[in-house]
C-alpha cells in the first residue's frame, strides 16, 4: 500500500515542472491535517557534502528527491517554504489528475527567502490547468527563469512580426552567460522534423541555446544570426547536426562551426502550450574537431568534450581537444 510520501512523491515527479522547482528549492514542507512531509531535493544542496544525495546516486547530472521524511507535526520542523493541502486531494490528483482545490503557502520557519516564482510553479503541479495545458508565458516566467535562477534577462534581439526572441541570462550557468530563443516553439508554427513517442510537439518543437563567457560577444552574435536563418525560412536546426563556418574560422575566434546537441544538466523538453520542445545547445569546434563530425557523428565530439570537463560550453578561443 502506498504512503502518502509515495503519493507526493508520485505527483511531484510525474509533473513536467517539477524540474523547474528542484532547482530552486532544497526543503519543502507540506502539511497535512494529521502530519507533515519534507521533501529534500538536490537543487540547492552542496552536492560535495550531501553523502546521501550520492548514496542514492544523485549527480550533478540526475537532479531530484534525495529523501522524504515524515513527521507527526510540523512544529519543529524547519523547511524553506511551507505547503498546506488536503490528503485526500492530493491521492486524487494522483490518481485521475484532478487538480485540488484548496493551496496555500506558509513563509520559511528558518529564514531563508525563495523567489515568489516557486509558489507559481507549485500551484502549476498541485493545479493543473488541465492536462497538458502550460500557458505559454510560462516558458519565459517559470520555465526560463527556473532554468536559470531567476535572473531577470534582458531581449538582446527580437522579431515582433514573428514573435521571435533571443534572452540574455547574465552569468546564468558556471558564471557564464545564457543566450536562448523564445519562440520557435509557439503553437502556432508548423511542425518540423522533431519527434517523440509520446510527447506532442509545440510547433517547431525546440529553442536554441548557447553560453558564453561574459566578454565573449562573438557567441551572442552567432546565436542571433543562426536564429535569424531560422526565422527567414532557411531550414531547421536539429540535435546531432553542425554547422559549419565557410569561411573557415568564425572571426576572432578559434572555432568554425558548432555541434547541436541536447544540454546536460538542463531539460531535454520543456513544456510549451499544450506541447513540448527541446532545447539544443549550439557548442563552438574547431576544424579539427569538425573533420571528425563529418567522419563520425557530432556525439564523438561531445563526449571527447566531456571528459575534458567543457560541459555545454567550449571556449571561442582554445586548441582543439584532439
Amino acid at each position: 500500500m502506498s504512503t502518502r510520501a509515495d503519493v507526493l512523491e508520485k505527483v511531484l515527479e510525474g509533473s513536467p515542472y517539477f524540474q523547474f522547482l528542484y532547482k530552486n528549492a532544497s526543503e519543502i514542507g507540506f502539511e497535512f491535517e494529521n502530519g507533515c512531509e519534507l521533501v529534500l531535493l538536490t537543487g540547492r544542496i552542496n552536492e560535495e557534502e550531501n553523502h546521501l544525495a550520492a548514496a542514492l546516486g544523485l549527480s550533478k547530472y540526475n537532479h531530484g528527491i534525495v529523501d522524504i521524511q515524515t513527521f507527526e507535526s510540523s512544529e519543529k520542523v524547519e523547511a524553506e517554504i511551507w505547503v498546506r493541502l488536503d490528503e485526500q486531494e492530493l491521492i486524487s490528483l494522483s490518481i485521475n489528475g484532478q487538480s485540488v482545490t484548496k493551496l496555500s503557502f506558509a513563509s520559511s520557519n528558518k529564514g531563508e527567502v525563495l523567489h515568489p516564482s516557486v509558489e507559481k510553479i507549485l500551484q502549476r503541479i498541485f493545479m493543473p490547468l488541465s492536462p497538458n495545458k502550460y500557458p505559454l508565458e510560462d516558458r519565459v516566467e517559470l520555465v526560463y527563469g527556473g532554468l536559470f535562477g531567476f535572473i531577470e534577462p534582458s531581449v538582446i534581439w527580437g522579431n515582433k512580426q514573428s514573435d521571435l526572441f533571443v534572452f540574455k541570462y547574465p552569468r546564468a550557468y558556471k558564471g557564464l552567460d545564457a543566450f536562448i530563443t523564445s519562440g520557435f516553439s509557439n503553437p502556432n508554427l508548423p511542425s518540423s522534423q522533431i519527434k517523440s513517442t509520446d510527447l506532442k510537439i509545440s510547433g517547431y518543437g525546440y529553442e536554441l541555446i548557447i553560453f558564453a563567457k561574459p566578454d565573449e560577444e562573438v557567441l551572442k552574435k552567432e546565436l542571433i544570426s543562426w536564429a535569424q536563418y531560422v526565422d527567414n525560412g532557411n531550414g531547421h536546426i536539429y540535435p546531432g547536426q553542425y554547422l559549419e563556418y565557410k569561411e573557415g574560422n568564425i572571426p576572432q575566434t578559434d572555432i568554425s562551426g558548432f555541434i547541436i546537441v541536447p544540454p546536460i544538466d538542463f531539460p531535454e523538453f520543456i513544456p510549451v502550450s499544450d506541447g513540448y520542445a527541446r532545447l539544443n545547445v549550439l557548442i563552438g569546434v574547431t576544424s579539427k574537431e569538425l573533420a571528425i563530425v563529418k567522419q563520425e557523428d557530432v556525439y564523438t565530439i561531445a563526449d571527447e568534450f566531456f571528459n575534458q570537463d567543457y560541459i555545454n560550453y567550449t571556449p571561442s578561443k582554445r586548441e582543439s581537444v584532439i
